[in-house]
């Protein structure tokens, strides 16, 4: 198997990765401390594309393969996680589901606008009693006459869209939440390093002493 990313993915990193780097980076820790949600950098974030990757392009998305998704979530996360969260639920958990089992009238109402960037996705799953077990949630869904009434609690909404269980078990995001660990932990190793190679003791580098060489390896290697 060739590992080697094709000249497309490569492409998606580098934008992402640079989009990262000058509109997520100087803000994320701002954005924590207050407790804001950043609504006109997703509004960024959706004219970028990133809001349907790997929708399909007749219903308004980028139709990215999955290795292109999984690299611009892990640029994402390298920012913050938080963001990269947003973004990962909006395309695993709302745009997914509609695009995999809704009807085409359905896609067009409710995906399209999503992939253009126009909304931001939600899925609400948790619940008082059954956290994300989704085997064990008990709100449902009751048709009467031509609608659906949905009764149930719900601990909060991830970032609407109410899913049955063989939806949620369909978009369980395993290499999505893969990526994200991946770019969590090399925001983390590069914070890290970056203050080794600034910060001076003993006369030299901190980096340069001999036991943070070792663990600045090892915890790449890692």
């Amino acid at each position: 198997m060739d590992w080697a990313l094709t000249s497309d993915q490569r492409m998606i990193r580098d934008m992402v990765r640079e989009f990262v780097d000058a509109e997520i980076v100087p803000h994320a820790g701002a954005w924590d401390r207050a407790e804001e949600f950043p609504r006109q950098m997703f509004e960024k974030l959706g004219k970028l594309g990133l809001f349907g990757m790997t929708v399909a392009n007749h219903w308004g998305g980028a139709g990215l393969d999955g290795v292109s998704y999984c690299l611009a979530l892990e640029e994402l996360a390298r920012g913050d996680a938080s963001t990269c969260v947003g973004i990962s639920v909006t395309n695993s958990v709302y745009c997914y589901p509609i695009s995999k089992f809704g009807t085409d009238d359905q896609c067009k109402r409710f995906l399209t606008p999503c992939a253009r960037g126009e909304w931001l996705g939600a899925f609400c799953l948790s619940e008082p009693e059954a956290g994300s077990d989704a085997s064990a949630l008990k709100t449902r869904a009751e048709r009467r006459g031509d609608e659906y009434v949905i009764n149930g609690p719900k601990a909060w909404v991830t970032n609407g869209s109410v899913c049955g269980a063989m939806v949620v078990f369909a978009v369980t995001d395993a290499a999505g939440i893969g990526a994200q660990a991946v770019g969590i932990a090399r925001g983390a190793f590069e914070a890290g390093r970056n203050y080794l190679l600034e910060r001076e003791a003993f006369g030299k580098k901190i980096a340069e002493h001999s036991v943070w060489e070792e663990r600045v390896a090892n915890a790449r290697i890692e």
